[in-house]
């Protein structure tokens, strides 16, 4: 899985970039095509002084049967970047289930009508 990080609005430092790669590099496990490229786009949503700062962190990623796109507004930028890779982890591990049962229900019903046919 290829990681592009972007921070257009933000001074994109290198502690920044290593806490992303940390965190969203153990997800590789769940993607089983390693040319996947998942597009991480960090930034301050607002400069308003009553508001305060509003950080944005966004995961676009597409893979070969499925487009994931993903937002988390946080206070704290970390914040942001823990949920959205909570929600990518949620994500992941449902394409993956979902994959799993659909082979195990097509194995089975094989599996039934070898038994039927045996029996005939």
């Amino acid at each position: 899985m290829n990681i592009r990080i972007h921070a257009p609005h933000l001074p994109l430092t290198e502690a920044i970039e290593d806490y992303v790669l940390k965190r969203i590099t153990p997800l590789e496990k769940l993607v089983s095509d390693p040319s996947v490229v998942c597009e991480i786009e960090l930034a301050k949503t607002t400069n308003h002084h009553k508001s305060g700062d509003i950080f944005k962190a966004e995961v676009n990623m597409v893979l070969p049967d499925k487009h994931i796109y993903l937002v988390s507004e946080k206070a704290d930028l970390y914040q942001a970047i823990d949920d959205v890779r909570e929600q990518l982890d949620q994500a992941l591990s449902l394409r993956k289930e979902k994959k799993q049962t659909l082979f195990r229900r097509g194995a089975s019903r094989i599996k039934d009508i070898i038994k039927n046919f045996r029996r005939t």
